[in-house]
C-alpha cells in the first residue's frame, strides 16, 4: 500500500487512507488533512459528507468541524445519519456551534430528534449540546427524558439534571415547565433540581407544594423548607411561615433552624424581613423564654 510516508499524498489520496488502512493510519491522515491550509481542502472534504464508507462520513464530519467549516445543512444531515458514531459526531459538533450561529428554533429540533435516538450515545451527545443551545422547548423533553432514562446509565442521568438545571435557571421557563408538570414524579424532580437552581421561582415552586413534599419526601422536608427559606419572595414568605409553624407546631428545634435561616436569606438580599418573619420570632422567643401560659 500507501507505505509509511503519507506527508506526500493529496487530500483526496488521504481520504482514501481514511478508507482503507488500520486506525494508527486513518489518524495520521486525518492530523495530515487538519493541518493543510490549501484553499481546496473544505471542498474536497464536503464533497465526501455522503461517502457509502461510514467510516469516512465520520472523519470528514469531525475535520469539517475542526475547520469551522462545516455548514447547518451538513450538520443537520449528519443528525441523522444511520450511522451511530456520525450521528455522535454530528452532537458534538452541534455543541462546539456557538448558540448565535444557529436560530434557536432549529436547534431545538435536531436536539429533541437526538432525544429521541434509540442510541444512549446519540442520546448523551445531544443532551451535552441542549446545555450550549438553550430553549424553552427543551424543558419538557428533557424532564420526560429523566423519567424514562435507565437508573443505571448514571452519565446521562447526569447529564440531563446539568441540561435541566441550566434551562430552568430562566425565571420563566421554570414557571411553564412547573404549571404543565403536575405528576407526582415531574414535581418531585423540579423540587430536587430547584435546590441547584436557587431562584425565587423555585423556591416559590417548592413553597407551593411544602404539602405534597411533606409526605411524599418527608426526610428531605427540612432541606427543602430550608432552601426556601433562603431564597423565598417577600410575598410569598408568609405562606411558608404559615406552613412551618402549622406543620411543625411541636418541633421548635427545627422551627428555629427554619426562622434563622429565613432571616439569614433575607439578610444576605438586603432586606428586611416581613412581617410574618418577625412575628414568628417574636412567639418562639416567649415560648423559649417560656413566657406563654
Amino acid at each position: 500500500g500507501y507505505g509509511l510516508n503519507l506527508t506526500e499524498l493529496s487530500v483526496p489520496q488521504l481520504l482514501d487512507v481514511i478508507q482503507e488502512t488500520p486506525t494508527a493510519q486513518k489518524n495520521l491522515a486525518r492530523d495530515l488533512i487538519a493541518d493543510r491550509n490549501d484553499s481546496d481542502v473544505n471542498a474536497i472534504l464536503i464533497s465526501r459528507l455522503q461517502n457509502s464508507d461510514a467510516m469516512v462520513r465520520r472523519y470528514v464530519l469531525r475535520l469539517l468541524a475542526q475547520r469551522n467549516a462545516l455548514s447547518l445543512d451538513a450538520l443537520a444531515a449528519a443528525t441523522n445519519d444511520p450511522d451511530e458514531l456520525v450521528r455522535v459526531h454530528a452532537f458534538r459538533a452541534l455543541r462546539e456551534f456557538p448558540a448565535t450561529a444557529i436560530p434557536e428554533a432549529e436547534a431545538s429540533a435536531l436536539l429533541r430528534r437526538g432525544f429521541g435516538d434509540l442510541s444512549a450515545m446519540v442520546r448523551r451527545a445531544a443532551v451535552a449540546a441542549a446545555s450550549r443551545h438553550l430553549s424553552g422547548e427543551l424543558t419538557a423533553p428533557l424532564l420526560r427524558m429523566l423519567h424514562t432514562t435507565d437508573l443505571a446509565d448514571v452519565h446521562l442521568r447526569h447529564s440531563i439534571r446539568i441540561a435541566l438545571r441550566d434551562h430552568l435557571l430562566n425565571e420563566d421557563w421554570f414557571r411553564d415547565l412547573a404549571s404543565r408538570s403536575p405528576l407526582a414524579m415531574d414535581r418531585l424532580a423540579l423540587a430536587d433540581l430547584s435546590l441547584a437552581v436557587k431562584t425565587q421561582s423555585a423556591a416559590a415552586f417548592i413553597v407551593s407544594n411544602i404539602e405534597f413534599l411533606g409526605t411524599a419526601q418527608s426526610e428531605r422536608l427540612a432541606e427543602f423548607l430550608q432552601f426556601a427559606a433562603q431564597h423565598v419572595a417577600p410575598e410569598a414568605a408568609a405562606n411558608i411561615v404559615a406552613t412551618v409553624r402549622t406543620g411543625f407546631a411541636a418541633n421548635q428545634t427545627l422551627q428555629l433552624q427554619l426562622l434563622n435561616s429565613m432571616r439569614q436569606g433575607f439578610a444576605q438580599r438586603g432586606q428586611n424581613a416581613p412581617s410574618a418573619v418577625h412575628n414568628w420570632a417574636l412567639d418562639t422567643a416567649l415560648h423559649l423564654l417560656q413566657m406563654k401560659s
